[in-house]
Protein backbone atom coordinates (compact mmCIF):
# COMPACT_ATOMS: atom_id res chain seq x y z
CA UNK A 1 0.00 0.00 0.00
CA UNK A 2 2.74 2.29 0.76
CA UNK A 3 4.46 1.44 -2.28
CA UNK A 4 1.60 1.91 -4.61
CA UNK A 5 0.98 5.17 -2.53
CA UNK A 6 4.88 6.42 -3.70
CA UNK A 7 3.98 5.41 -7.27
CA UNK A 8 1.20 6.93 -6.95
CA UNK A 9 2.72 10.24 -5.87
CA UNK A 10 5.78 9.95 -8.46
CA UNK A 11 2.97 9.55 -11.36
CA UNK A 12 1.41 12.78 -10.39
CA UNK A 13 4.00 14.42 -9.99
CA UNK A 14 5.49 13.72 -13.16
CA UNK A 15 2.20 14.25 -15.03
CA UNK A 16 2.30 17.59 -13.70
CA UNK A 17 5.79 18.55 -14.99
CA UNK A 18 4.87 16.77 -18.39
CA UNK A 19 2.18 19.63 -19.12
CA UNK A 20 4.47 21.92 -18.23
CA UNK A 21 6.79 20.86 -20.53
CA UNK A 22 4.88 20.85 -23.30
CA UNK A 23 3.03 24.61 -21.88
CA UNK A 24 6.51 25.90 -22.02
CA UNK A 25 6.70 24.41 -25.79
CA UNK A 26 4.36 25.64 -26.99
CA UNK A 27 4.79 28.99 -25.85
CA UNK A 28 8.11 28.80 -27.05
CA UNK A 29 6.67 27.77 -30.64
CA UNK A 30 3.93 30.32 -30.20
CA UNK A 31 5.67 33.83 -29.23
CA UNK A 32 8.87 32.76 -32.14
CA UNK A 33 6.17 31.77 -34.69
CA UNK A 34 4.36 35.05 -34.35
CA UNK A 35 8.01 36.95 -35.16
CA UNK A 36 8.41 35.00 -37.99
CA UNK A 37 4.61 35.50 -39.47
CA UNK A 38 5.10 39.20 -38.65
CA UNK A 39 8.33 39.61 -40.17
CA UNK A 40 6.52 37.63 -43.28
CA UNK A 41 3.71 39.77 -43.10
CA UNK A 42 5.34 43.30 -43.00
CA UNK A 43 8.19 41.94 -45.63
CA UNK A 44 5.79 40.68 -48.13
CA UNK A 45 3.65 43.42 -47.68
CA UNK A 46 6.37 46.29 -48.24
CA UNK A 47 6.25 44.41 -51.87
CA UNK A 48 2.61 45.67 -52.63
CA UNK A 49 3.88 49.25 -52.91
CA UNK A 50 5.79 50.14 -56.11
CA UNK A 51 9.09 51.21 -55.31
CA UNK A 52 8.73 51.24 -51.87
CA UNK A 53 10.22 47.62 -51.16
CA UNK A 54 13.16 46.62 -48.25
CA UNK A 55 14.89 49.54 -48.13
CA UNK A 56 14.72 50.01 -52.02
CA UNK A 57 16.73 46.90 -52.50
CA UNK A 58 19.43 47.05 -49.70
CA UNK A 59 21.22 43.73 -49.51
CA UNK A 60 23.19 44.85 -46.25
CA UNK A 61 19.55 45.36 -44.92
CA UNK A 62 18.28 41.31 -46.06
CA UNK A 63 21.59 39.62 -44.76
CA UNK A 64 20.38 41.56 -41.38
CA UNK A 65 17.15 40.43 -41.31
CA UNK A 66 18.12 36.98 -42.33
CA UNK A 67 20.78 36.59 -40.13
CA UNK A 68 17.89 37.75 -37.42
CA UNK A 69 15.84 34.84 -39.04
CA UNK A 70 18.05 32.77 -38.39
CA UNK A 71 19.17 33.48 -34.87
CA UNK A 72 15.74 33.38 -34.04
CA UNK A 73 14.95 30.19 -35.16
CA UNK A 74 17.99 28.59 -33.75
CA UNK A 75 16.78 29.78 -30.49
CA UNK A 76 13.69 29.01 -31.09
CA UNK A 77 14.17 25.13 -31.59
CA UNK A 78 17.14 24.90 -28.67
CA UNK A 79 14.24 25.43 -26.50
CA UNK A 80 11.91 23.12 -27.88
CA UNK A 81 14.53 20.62 -28.82
CA UNK A 82 15.14 20.96 -25.12
CA UNK A 83 11.81 21.22 -23.59
CA UNK A 84 10.96 18.01 -25.53
CA UNK A 85 13.76 16.07 -24.21
CA UNK A 86 12.77 16.86 -20.40
CA UNK A 87 9.13 15.73 -21.49
CA UNK A 88 10.52 12.52 -23.05
CA UNK A 89 12.46 11.90 -19.62
CA UNK A 90 9.16 12.34 -17.05
CA UNK A 91 7.12 10.07 -20.03
CA UNK A 92 9.93 7.53 -19.20
CA UNK A 93 9.17 7.60 -15.54
CA UNK A 94 5.33 7.23 -16.02
CA UNK A 95 5.75 4.71 -18.65
CA UNK A 96 8.11 2.96 -15.49
CA UNK A 97 5.47 3.32 -12.80
CA UNK A 98 2.99 2.64 -15.12
CA UNK A 99 4.30 -1.22 -15.83
CA UNK A 100 5.36 -1.43 -11.61
CA UNK A 101 1.62 -1.09 -11.26
CA UNK A 102 1.42 -3.19 -13.85
CA UNK A 103 -0.59 -1.30 -16.57
CA UNK A 104 1.23 -3.26 -18.77
CA UNK A 105 0.80 -6.99 -17.71
CA UNK A 106 -2.06 -9.55 -18.09
CA UNK A 107 -4.48 -10.85 -20.85
CA UNK A 108 -5.92 -7.87 -21.35
CA UNK A 109 -3.99 -4.85 -20.24
CA UNK A 110 -4.49 -1.37 -19.17
CA UNK A 111 -2.48 -0.34 -21.55
CA UNK A 112 -0.99 -1.63 -24.87
CA UNK A 113 2.13 -2.35 -25.73
CA UNK A 114 3.34 0.14 -27.62
CA UNK A 115 3.28 2.38 -25.13
CA UNK A 116 5.84 1.12 -23.13
CA UNK A 117 8.34 3.08 -25.61
CA UNK A 118 6.44 6.37 -24.81
CA UNK A 119 9.11 9.14 -24.31
CA UNK A 120 12.15 7.13 -26.29
CA UNK A 121 10.74 8.76 -30.13
CA UNK A 122 10.83 12.14 -31.03
CA UNK A 123 13.61 13.61 -29.10
CA UNK A 124 15.88 14.25 -31.42
CA UNK A 125 16.44 17.00 -33.95
CA UNK A 126 16.41 14.62 -37.11
CA UNK A 127 13.06 13.48 -35.89
CA UNK A 128 11.24 16.58 -35.29
CA UNK A 129 12.33 17.94 -38.49
CA UNK A 130 10.94 14.66 -40.25
CA UNK A 131 7.51 14.58 -38.72
CA UNK A 132 4.83 16.98 -38.32
CA UNK A 133 6.15 18.79 -34.97
CA UNK A 134 6.48 22.36 -33.63
CA UNK A 135 9.69 22.31 -34.72
CA UNK A 136 9.26 21.75 -38.35
CA UNK A 137 6.94 24.45 -38.58
CA UNK A 138 9.07 26.78 -37.53
CA UNK A 139 11.92 25.79 -39.62
CA UNK A 140 8.70 26.20 -42.36
CA UNK A 141 8.00 29.69 -41.11
CA UNK A 142 11.79 30.50 -40.79
CA UNK A 143 11.73 29.29 -44.42
CA UNK A 144 8.88 31.29 -45.67
CA UNK A 145 10.33 34.59 -43.45
CA UNK A 146 13.62 34.72 -45.21
CA UNK A 147 11.91 33.46 -48.96
CA UNK A 148 10.37 37.05 -48.22
CA UNK A 149 13.42 39.23 -47.35
CA UNK A 150 14.63 38.29 -50.67
CA UNK A 151 11.48 37.98 -52.77
CA UNK A 152 11.34 40.49 -55.25
CA UNK A 153 15.07 39.20 -55.87
CA UNK A 154 14.12 36.11 -56.56
CA UNK A 155 11.60 37.31 -59.01
CA UNK A 156 14.10 38.92 -61.11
Amino acid sequence: SDNFNLLTFIHSSQERQLSYRRKRELQIFTWSNAILLTISGLLLSSYSQEGKNIGNNSIPLRILITIFIIGLTSFSITWQLYQRKRAANHQKIITNVATKIGCFEGIDPIFPEKWKNWGQNYTTLQEMIKTPSKISATLFMALIAIISSWLDLLMK
